[in-house]
């Protein structure tokens, strides 16, 4: 089964080379380094907390702050010096993390702002708005949408660093004909008509879709790779990915 995503809505990523638990454990110590890194990784993943809280019926506003409160906690507080990867997969921490210290609506609109005015993660309210309600689903609770999002972003992340390899190699005019059918099968005649315009033989382009297709699911699995302690756990979270994006 091919991965999906939501047509590249997802934020676009910022890249590092080690291990999410890694990046933790490293800001938990005074670094420069340590700390862009974590900040990197409150930018990637801030949505699926956004897209949590607003479903804990925050308003939009309200998310938006909630979300940049949060991952300033996760930059300021103890929570650094908390973090175990023995506890699990980094998804699932961070989800413990919002369901312990996320407010709704009601609370925020007498509470003292957190952080010291401190922007962590750049948000489009508008954009993330209509981000969230595309992935909305009124048969998901606010647990169901965080992993939802969760998982578009991983896609979404190594769907980013496949645009990347591709243009590396001079092949981004082609990537971008290919890229839709990483997603969804070709309908009668589409490999044809690509051929004529790339000026390819139709099984050329089909080779071609599944060489992107391999590439792109092994970088799902380096993505997934990223936030596991145990690599034997990326076989079950993989599958857990792929459950999500089909309830």
């Amino acid at each position: 089964m091919q991965p999906t995503d939501n047509g590249g809505r997802t934020p676009a990523p910022s890249g590092f080379s080690t291990t999410h638990w890694s990046l933790i454990t490293r800001a938990a110590t005074p670094s420069a380094e340590g700390r862009a890194a974590l900040e990197a990784l409150c930018r990637a993943y801030w949505f699926p907390v956004y897209a949590f809280a607003r479903k804990q019926g925050c308003t939009a506003s309200d998310a938006e702050d909630v979300t940049q409160d949060f991952f300033a906690e996760i930059v300021q507080s103890e929570f650094l010096q908390r973090a175990d990867p023995e506890r699990g997969r980094f998804r699932s921490y961070l989800l413990m993390a919002v369901k312990h210290r996320i407010v709704n609506a009601r609370d925020r609109a007498s509470a003292q702002k957190r952080g010291g005015g401190v922007r962590l993660v750049s948000i489009d309210e508008p954009v993330a708005e209509k981000q969230f309600l595309e992935i909305d689903d009124p048969g998901l609770d606010p647990s169901q949408t965080y992993e939802r999002s969760w998982a578009l972003t991983v896609l979404q992340r190594a769907r980013h660093r496949l645009r990347e390899d591709q243009a590396a190699l001079g092949r981004l005019p082609e990537f971008e004909l290919l890229e839709p059918f990483l997603s969804a099968p070709p309908a009668e005649g589409e490999y044809a008509a690509l051929a004529t315009n790339l000026k390819m033989a139709r099984n050329a382009v089909a080779v071609a879709v599944h060489r992107l297709g391999k590439r792109y699911r092994n970088l799902v699995r380096d993505e997934i790779t990223d936030t596991v302690e145990d690599p034997a756990e990326v076989g079950e979270e993989l599958n857990h990915l792929l459950k999500v994006l089909s309830t």
